[in-house]
This record gives C-alpha cells, structure tokens and sequence, in this order.
C-alpha cells in the first residue's frame, strides 16, 4: 500500500479515530549509517503520510489542484519516540487535532507494526490557498463538511503529549523568558 492508495470516506463511511492511512515496509534506503530509519527517512515517510491525511481529508493535489487549490504547510514537526530498523512494517494514523475555514492541524503516527509501538509523531499545521493568488482562502463547503464529519469522531481523542508544544529548552536551560 501506499500513501496513493487512500481514499476519501464517502458519506455512508465510517470515520475511525483515530483514521489508518496505510501501511508500508521501510524503504532500504531510509536507514542511514547508524543502522536505523535516518532524519531523512523519517521526514520522506511523515511527508507521504502528510500526503495520505491530505488525501483522505480531500486537500490533496488530487482533488485541490484542478480547482485551482492547495495547501501549505505553515509548521511541521516530528518527534522521534523509537528507532526503527531494516525490515520492519510501518502504519500511519491519522488524528485531526483542530481546523478552521482556512487552517487544518492534524497528527500523523508512525508506528511500528512488527514490534506494536509508535516510533514518531509527526504534526502539521496546513493553510487552504487559491494557486491563482497563492493566498489563503475559505475552504469549499465539501471539505468543511468531511473536516466536520472527521471532527465529531475525532474531538474527543486525546491531544498526543508531543503535539501542540512549541520548540526550546524546557528545564536547564538559559533563556529565562520567551
């Protein structure tokens, strides 16, 4: 399977919470010389998951592009939780952490299907543009409609404890103030 192979639910699906993407082998040459899944690896797979998520919510270049729409992202961040090594069996879930009419803030899971743990996080803060003005823009109603759909099975999902968290020194650091 891949991140290609995920449809949009239609009206009589049913929405998971949180939503399996798909799954997939680690790629050979994600694995850097330390022997495990690499930054790079790790950024290709979360950006093809993103890809998935995109698709499912229907903001994808499928759908987005031929009316003239896109999204970009304005924030991504992936915490790394456990190595992941050669050979192993992937799957990403997908968590609708928040939206607006122009903002999608969603989380993406890696987890590892062999062992049964989840590897990395990765989240992302999308905006809605039109590719003719590559401004930000109201979300069609259809993509409203699916974002409230996902939503009312989504919203009672924990937050995840890496998500929504800004980036610096927590403790022992030396800036005293942000």
């Amino acid at each position: 399977m891949s991140y290609q192979s995920v449809k949009s639910p239609s009206a009589h699906d049913v929405i998971e919470a949180p939503v399996h993407l798909y799954h997939e082998k680690i790629d050979p040459e994600w694995i850097d010389p330390n022997d495990h899944v690499g930054v790079t690896g790790y950024a290709k797979a979360m950006l093809r998951a993103s890809g998935g998520a995109l698709r499912y919510t229907r903001l994808g270049f499928k759908d987005g592009l031929p009316e003239g729409r896109s999204v970009y992202a304005i924030k991504w961040a992936t915490t790394y939780l456990r190595e992941i090594r050669a050979g192993a069996t992937v799957e990403y879930k997908f968590q609708l952490l928040d939206f607006s009419d122009k903002l999608i803030h969603y989380a993406i899971f890696m987890r590892n299907r062999d062992e049964d743990y989840v590897a990395a996080i990765g989240e992302s803060l999308d905006v809605h543009i039109l590719t003719a003005t590559r401004r930000s823009a109201v979300m069609p109603p259809d993509r409203m409609e699916l974002l409230e759909r996902i939503w009312a099975v989504h919203k009672d999902l924990p937050m995840p404890e890496a998500c929504a968290t800004a980036i610096g020194v927590r403790k022992g650091g030396h800036r005293q103030s942000r």
